[in-house]
């Protein structure tokens, strides 16, 4: 139970690095490249910062370390990833119209 309250607290963190990371990236032409070079460098600094935080103790006993980081981000790849497909539809949409 405390793992699924972990993975849930999780998903703050790995939002707010992910927006900050796709800030950074903001000049760059929106991609599916984007979104995982932004996704990626989120889930590297959380882990990051999470194992120094850790102090050397396991984050949880009954899942590795890095996947209690992996599946918050991976929703915020899924959300990307959708959010680029709609504004991708969206705009060939309205290609065809005008």
């Amino acid at each position: 139970m405390a793992d699924i309250a972990f993975l849930a607290g999780a998903l703050i963190p790995t939002f707010l690095i992910s927006r900050l990371a796709f800030w950074v990236l903001k000049k760059w032409n929106g991609s599916v490249a984007k979104i995982a070079v932004a996704n990626v460098a989120s889930f590297l600094v959380i882990f990051t910062i999470a194992k120094a935080a850790a102090d050397g103790y396991p984050l949880s006993y009954d899942l590795p370390d890095w996947l209690m980081y992996a599946l918050p981000q991976s929703v915020w790849v899924i959300v990307d990833l959708i959010r680029y497909r709609k504004k991708s539809l969206s705009n060939e949409a309205s290609e065809i119209i005008e």
